[in-house]
């Protein structure tokens, strides 16, 4: 609170928006580019088991992990809750939270009243830091493409009271360029990424950029943060579909890369340490079965398939040394899509396919 007051909660220091409304439609444009842009989800095209799949901007997820919509979910009326001091008036300034606060339409935040008032009033106590880089998302995402003279002073005075690293300043920067629609944003964000490698490197920025066309990158990021392997003490019975959905978007950043080979080495190493970690299970209880490594191995390589048949590199995906488990997968993907467009070179390719695995009764 005294941090804004001394800066007069940022009143004197121009946005780059004209005013909150241009802001606001802003903000919904970018969601609607990227649920445009996003890729379907892994388990089945129709819908996204995966929860993290649900929010397409990071300014979204981040506000959802603070959890303070739940507070507010199970209360029948608005909550009125009497905040920051208007210097203008003697009347005390109210926000109102509403249940649906934290969806995409009520960020931006007015001003920094509201950002304070929602963030740091509600909410658990121990997500301070997290409070702390939403808020300076929002200073980025108002002022960012102007003059650094004009407002770098406030990021920097910021970290400086609040000891945050410059790494952190960095990576919420990233966070907001990332969510810009715009080409330059995503190119500002390119050339910052390097800054911010680590193991700790969001996941989701691997697939920001895929979805953004930008493979390289993507692949870049996987490789420098140390998601391109696995270690001997990664486990995966932990982790479940987040390492899936994780191990998903390294074989889609591969394949988009043109580096099949590779991706099919990692969708090997990927399915062997899951086989050593998970069971076989094949009851018909669904959360039984997505927590046995068949259903790993069949996400991967439905996967796999549908990328290849995609992008028309079917020939070169059937060459590779699949096993007995992959290869009913890749049959039934193959036969599937035949069927469907008969007229299509993938019947052609299949029947290659029946050739090199030697099923001649099938083709009868």
């Amino acid at each position: 609170m005294i941090w804004c007051i001394r800066h007069r909660f940022i009143q004197d220091i121009c946005s780059r928006y004209t005013d909150h409304t241009s802001w606001s439609s802003d903000v919904i444009q970018r969601k609607a580019y990227a649920e445009e842009r996003k890729w379907p989800g892994f388990s089945d095209k129709g819908s996204d088991i995966n929860e993290a799949n649900q929010t397409t901007l990071f300014i979204e997820q981040a506000l959802q992990n603070l959890g303070i919509e739940q507070n507010y979910r199970d209360k029948e009326e608005d909550i009125t809750i009497t905040c920051l001091q208007n210097e203008q008036s003697s009347s005390m300034f109210c926000s109102t939270i509403t249940t649906d606060h934290c969806s995409i339409d009520r960020y931006p935040f007015k001003n920094l009243r509201e950002a304070v008032d929602v963030l740091f009033l509600h909410g658990a106590s121990d997500m301070v830091i997290a409070k702390q880089a939403i808020l300076l998302y929002y200073l980025f995402d108002r002022h960012w493409s102007r003059p650094d003279s004009e407002w770098r002073y406030l990021v920097d005075d910021f970290a400086t009271t609040f000891g945050i690293t410059n790494r952190t300043l960095l990576e919420c920067l990233v966070f907001c360029l990332l969510d810009d629609h715009s080409s330059e944003a995503l190119k500002e964000a390119c050339s910052l990424l390097p800054k911010i490698f680590s193991k700790e490197t969001h996941p989701k920025i691997a697939q920001v950029l895929l979805e953004r066309q930008r493979p390289d990158m993507a692949l870049l990021v996987l490789k420098c943060t140390g998601r391109d392997s696995f270690s001997a003490t990664e486990n995966f019975e932990k982790d479940g579909i987040s390492s899936l959905s994780e191990a998903v978007t390294a074989v889609r950043v591969r394949i988009e890369c043109g580096l099949l080979t590779e991706a099919f080495m990692y969708h090997r190493s990927y399915c062997s340490k899951v086989k050593e970690q998970h069971s076989a299970n094949m009851t018909h209880t669904e959360d039984a079965f997505e927590g046995s490594w068949i259903y790993h191995v069949e996400m991967m390589m439905v996967e796999f398939c549908t990328i290849c048949i995609e992008r028309n590199l079917v020939d070169k995906m059937i060459d590779l040394p699949w096993d007995s488990e992959e290869e009913k997968h890749l049959h039934k993907s193959l036969f599937e899509s035949a069927h469907e467009a008969p007229m299509d070179p993938i019947g052609s390719l299949l029947v290659v396919y029946y050739l090199r695995s030697c099923y001649f009764s099938s083709i009868y």
